[in-house]
């Protein structure tokens, strides 16, 4: 697995004689690998295996900074964590992509009412209701500006 391969060597202590190969191994995985690991993980999501999902969507992202893939890695690793109750780690990962895809339509208003509905149920209604109004700013026509935004704004 050249994944773990190189989380488990530091780029500051490869030897600049094999500095080559180790640049040639993240762009492989930054390529090749991020691209088979997600959809290695996207097959294990729809078939419910949310641990195994994780685990590839995990050691994908270190390698998709640059790569198409990114957001939608964010966002399925923000939905299996969700779907393995874990939702502080669900809330990372939706505020991630949100900070670095702001103008992404694909998942914004989905992302934006998640959060809305996260902060409603744990209290923070301050936070909740600034989701809620970023789904009622941007996307008034979406299904997420719904009954349950409108009661998180207005109730």
């Amino acid at each position: 697995d050249l994944s773990a391969i190189l989380s488990s060597t530091p780029k500051d202590k490869v030897a600049s004689e094999d500095m080559d190969a180790y640049n040639k191994a993240y762009e492989i995985m930054a390529t090749e690998g991020v691209d088979k690991l997600y959809h290695a993980g996207l097959d294990k999501f729809k078939a419910k295996d949310y641990n195994g999902a994780l685990t590839d969507f995990n050691a994908a992202l270190p390698y998709s900074k640059d790569n198409y893939l990114r957001p939608h890695l964010l966002y399925f690793t923000g939905t299996t964590n969700a779907n393995l109750n874990d939702l502080p780690k669900e809330v990372e990962y939706y505020k991630m992509l949100l900070q670095e895809f702001p103008h992404s339509d694909m998942y914004t208003p989905e992302v934006l009412y998640k959060l809305a509905e996260y902060y409603n149920s744990t209290g923070d209604k301050d936070q909740a209701k600034d989701y809620a109004k970023q789904i009622e700013n941007k996307y008034p026509s979406s299904i997420y500006y719904n009954d349950v935004t409108k009661d998180i704004l207005y109730k």
